[in-house]
């Protein structure tokens, strides 16, 4: 279970990182598939789940790719995505390491 591993800010900085890439213009659907090896519609399917997104690896490799293609690609959108998340691109990058080393679940993550 990954209660107490990820801060509701942390989680909800998740959701629109997920929202941003799923539906802005930092990457197209044919570089997504290219570059990160999935679609923009299965971060949807995640979004769809959310709150109760489990963290299995598939799930999990979305969201770490979703992390890595906004802080590492040049998309040159560093300013809306601060603005977006609130957080600055050192900030989303360690909390894209806090994602890597999450354990792979079979349950929705929970709150507190």
């Amino acid at each position: 279970m990954l209660q107490n591993l990820l801060t509701k800010e942390e989680f909800e900085i998740i959701r629109i990182c997920l929202v941003e890439l799923s539906g802005g213009s930092y990457i197209d659907d044919e570089e997504s598939i290219t570059v990160a090896g999935f679609d923009k519609g299965a971060i949807k399917q995640i979004l769809q789940q959310w709150p109760n997104v489990v963290f299995g690896e598939y799930d999990k490799s979305i969201i770490f790719q979703c992390f890595n293609q906004l802080t590492g690609f040049p998309h040159e959108m560093e300013t809306q995505l601060t603005n977006s998340t609130n957080c600055k691109t050192d900030e989303l990058v360690i909390l894209m390491d806090k994602i890597r080393n999450l354990p792979v679940t079979k349950t929705p993550y929970v709150l507190e």
